[in-house]
């Protein structure tokens, strides 16, 4: 650095004091020179250097004439010797203070090349972490890629899931249609069973039949059974009716439950874990509705055994019947009556229709049961994709736990570099405000130190706020994910009620299917009767 004022005043004075030490020896030197040249002997020579000459000069100090020491010193003062002197002096400081100049300098540009070196070395650490920086936000630029795939492809699949969705619509519209035939069916059986007692009211006058008619009457008990039996099949579809309104009203109860879930998850997205445990605690609420479904379900095929048994019980009062009638017609030797009972047309057109119905019947169960297979191997596809969509659902969460994880160590090393710069930037600083001097090379330095400072500043800035743009928007990714991954499963589990509903109504089909064959063996009965 350059010597200050006092520094400098300093230094001429010592040059000063050197130059009036340096003319007191030239004097001398000339002062010798003269007596030599005069060739003076030694006696005389002392004797003129203490009287005359030598007594004269007025660097001596011995109080001669100021004429004679101008003659004197002029005389030095053109000798070659005085001159050589001189310029041996002149030479000695201008080295002197030239050497002290360039060491400054030196010192100087010493210091400055440090410090350049050291600025530029952190400017490539700073260009490599940036380069850093670019390469991760890449990632974090795929990673939303993907999983913007990701929710294309969710999307998707809840497209496909909804148009299973209509399609069971429609299938179960099909079902209570045929169910609606089905009812029909059973109100013309009714009725042709209505005929058939008129037509055999009429029958009665004809003769004595006091036999036939006690078996009629059984008949007719067991078909009073089997009506009663009816009756409270249909009490139970009424029930089974109610217990459907309910849990379709359950249903409306979840769908109001589940907006309001949203709401607060569009309120709170910061309380992620507090969501999470209630999203666990539904979990085991329907989980809890899975297993009381279950269990109704296996109180269903409990009833459906306890009327197979009522069906074999009344297979077996049919074989009964059947016996009795042949020994009926064993005992009676005149069966004339009989014959010309059957062979009446009404009763055989009734019989016919009776057993066409009967064969439409068989033909719908079989398509039940077919449907009902159908069924179920869609409940089982539906279960296999609920199990992959929250495998991916779990993926999801964890590549969002890993990209906050990524954003927090991002931001606390920025907060770091700030923190490090600031203080770096206050150091150097203080340093200019003590070292400046009034050369403007090195203010001009400073400058463009603070200018690229002030670069790097908005440089960080920069990338500040774009890193916090890119955590919004991955923010609103994560959520627009959750809710999508959320509605997937809501949808899912109302597909999945859906078909324990298409289920239960199918076996309610089953069942009714079941007192359908228990007329149709009824009518059997009255066929192998005639």
């Amino acid at each position: 650095m350059f010597l200050s004022s006092s520094s400098r005043i300093r230094f001429l004075i010592y040059v000063l004091c050197s130059l009036n030490v340096i003319s007191a020896e030239i004097l001398q030197d000339a002062n010798e020179w003269l007596c030599a040249d005069e060739k003076c002997s030694e006696d005389e020579k002392s004797e003129t250097c203490s009287t005359e000459t030598c007594d004269g000069q007025p660097q001596i100090s011995l109080g001669m004439e100021k004429e004679e020491n101008y003659l004197a010193f002029d005389q030095v003062w053109l000798s070659p010797r005085g001159m050589i002197l001189l310029i041996i002096t002149a030479a000695a400081v201008l080295l002197f203070s030239l050497g002290h100049y360039y060491l400054e300098n030196l010192k100087r540009d010493v210091e400055l090349v440090s410090k350049y070196n050291d600025l530029a070395g952190k400017l490539f650490i700073e260009q490599k972490e940036k380069e850093m920086l670019t390469e991760q936000l890449a990632s974090v630029n795929e990673s939303m890629t993907q999983i913007s795939f990701d929710t294309t492809k969710y999307d998707e699949e809840i497209s496909d899931l909804k148009s299973l969705v209509q399609k069971y619509k429609e299938e179960k519209s099909s079902i209570e249609e045929k169910e609606k035939e089905t009812r029909k069916k059973f109100m013309m059986v009714d009725k042709n069973y209505n005929e058939l007692r008129n037509m055999l009211s009429q029958n009665k006058q004809k003769g004595e039949r006091s036999a036939l008619i006690l078996d009629i009457k059984n008949l007719k008990e067991s078909i009073a059974g089997n009506n009663i039996e009816i009756a409270s099949l249909k009490e139970q579809l009424i029930e089974k009716k109610e217990e459907i309104k309910s849990l379709n009203a359950r249903i409306v109860e979840f769908m109001d439950t589940q907006k309001e879930l949203e709401q607060n998850v569009e309120k709170a997205i910061s309380e992620n874990h507090e969501t999470a445990h209630k999203y666990q605690d539904n979990i085991a609420k329907l989980e809890k509705t899975i297993e009381e479904s279950t269990a109704a379900r296996v109180k269903l095929e409990k009833e459906c055994t306890q009327l197979k048994k009522e069906r074999e019980s009344l297979a077996i009062e049919k074989e009964l019947a059947e016996s009795s009638l042949q020994k009926f017609q064993r005992l009676k030797p005149s069966t004339d009556a009989l014959s010309e009972w059957l062979d009446a047309k009404e009763v055989r057109v009734s019989l016919l229709a009776a057993e066409k119905k009967v064969e439409e019947l068989a033909m719908i169960r079989d398509d039940l049961i077919r449907e009902n297979s159908l069924l179920e191997e869609k409940q089982s596809t539906l279960i296999f994709d609920f199990e992959q969509l929250n495998e991916k659902y779990e993926k999801a969460e964890k590549d969002k736990i890993e990209a906050l994880t990524k954003l927090q160590v991002l931001s606390d090393y920025f907060k770091e570099k700030e923190s490090q710069l600031q203080e770096e930037l206050g150091t150097r600083e203080s340093l200019w405000l003590q070292k400046q001097s009034d050369d403007r090379t090195i203010y001009e330095q400073m400058r463009a130190l603070r200018e690229e400072n002030t670069s790097f500043k908005n440089q960080n800035e920069t990338l500040k706020r774009e890193i916090l743009d890119q955590e919004a928007s991955f923010k609103k990714l994560i959520t627009s994910a959750e809710e999508k991954a959320h509605e997937n499963w809501v949808a899912l589990r109302h597909q999945e009620r859906r078909l324990k509903e298409a289920q239960m109504e199918a076996s309610q089909l089953r069942s009714r299917l079941t007192a359908l064959e228990a007329t149709g063996d009824n009518s059997d009965d009255k066929m192998n009767k005639g």
